[in-house]
C-alpha cells in the first residue's frame, strides 16, 4: 500500500485501521512501521469514531410481566458524544460491554 501520496482512498485508510487492530501495535509504532503519518492516521481514527451509527441496529426488548422492578442504584453510566446516555443498574463483564457497544 503506498502511504506517501498525499491523499489515500477509503479502502486504503479502513487497510490501515485493520491491520492497526490486528497488530497490537500502539499507534505510534504502527505508524512507524507502516510509513503513514501518525497525525494523519490518528484523524482516520477519530473520524470512524464520530460517525453517526446506522439506524435499525437496536435490539428490541421485551419485559416480562413478573420482572423485577428496576434497581434504584446505579453500576454505570456511559455518556456519548452524540448526547445519549446509557446508565447500567447492574454489575456487567466487559464482554457484555463489547457485545453491546462494538468498536472498529
Amino acid at each position: 500500500m503506498e502511504t506517501n501520496k498525499l491523499h489515500s482512498t477509503k479502502a486504503e485508510r479502513q487497510a490501515h485501521i485493520d491491520a492497526w487492530h490486528q497488530s497490537g501495535l500502539s499507534q505510534q509504532t504502527y505508524c512507524k512501521q507502516a510509513g503513514v503519518n501518525y497525525y494523519t492516521f490518528n484523524s482516520w481514527i477519530t473520524k470512524q469514531k464520530f460517525k453517526p451509527t446506522e439506524p435499525n441496529k437496536f435490539l428490541k426488548v421485551e419485559i416480562a410481566d413478573n420482572a423485577e422492578p428496576a434497581q434504584t442504584k446505579t453500576f454505570a453510566t456511559l455518556i456519548f458524544s452524540n448526547g445519549f446516555t446509557l446508565q447500567l443498574h447492574t454489575e456487567v463483564s466487559a464482554q457484555f460491554l463489547k457485545q453491546l457497544l462494538p468498536c472498529k
